[in-house]
């Protein structure tokens, strides 16, 4: 009682993320901002707004959130509760078909 437990598949990095959806959906992976372009755009306020080529303005605090590598530890769920990760690639495609499933309603 009063314990919380992180659950994770796996930590990977965006841009190993991406690849794999793209390659489960038969679609090309999004492109990966360069590190030193990430620098850039992290302190400009809000980049929408300033004509780049971005849906919505984005500002420096969700640009700088996204830009870091978020690591995830779920060693307590699995020594305490016998919690056993399932496959990330399994919950992407799984994932994907349900989206696809979804559009054709």
């Amino acid at each position: 009682s009063g314990r919380r437990y992180l659950l994770g598949g796996a930590n990977m990095r965006f841009s190993e993320f991406y690849r794999r959806l793209g390659r489960i959906a038969g679609k090309p992976g999004l492109p990966v901002m360069p590190p030193l372009t990430r620098s850039v755009f992290r302190w400009l306020p809000e980049l929408g707004r300033d004509g780049l080529p971005f849906a919505r303005a984005l500002d420096r605090y969700e640009l700088e959130i996204a830009c870091r590598y978020w690591y995830l530890d779920s060693s307590r769920a699995e020594a305490e509760l016998g919690w056993t990760p399932r496959d990330p690639t399994d919950t992407l495609a799984d994932t994907v078909e349900d989206i696809l499933a979804r559009r054709r309603y």
